[in-house]
């Protein structure tokens, strides 16, 4: 994730979330940018796909 991620600019932190149980993925995880406004730049491009899942920011 933070590989994919760092295409909109340098990535502090990734953090993907597991079930606690089962170690499998919830299907959500957390990005930190070095700079706000790379998130700006993640929305605008909106419908991107990580891993065949739809990627959605919530600023």
């Amino acid at each position: 994730m933070k590989e994919f991620f760092s295409a909109y600019g340098k990535v502090v932190d990734a953090t993907v979330m597991v079930d606690r149980e089962s170690g499998r993925s919830k299907g959500f995880g957390f990005v930190t940018y070095e700079d706000a406004s790379n998130a700006d730049q993640l929305v605008a491009k909106m419908g991107l796909i990580l891993d065949d899942k739809q990627a959605y920011a919530i600023l």
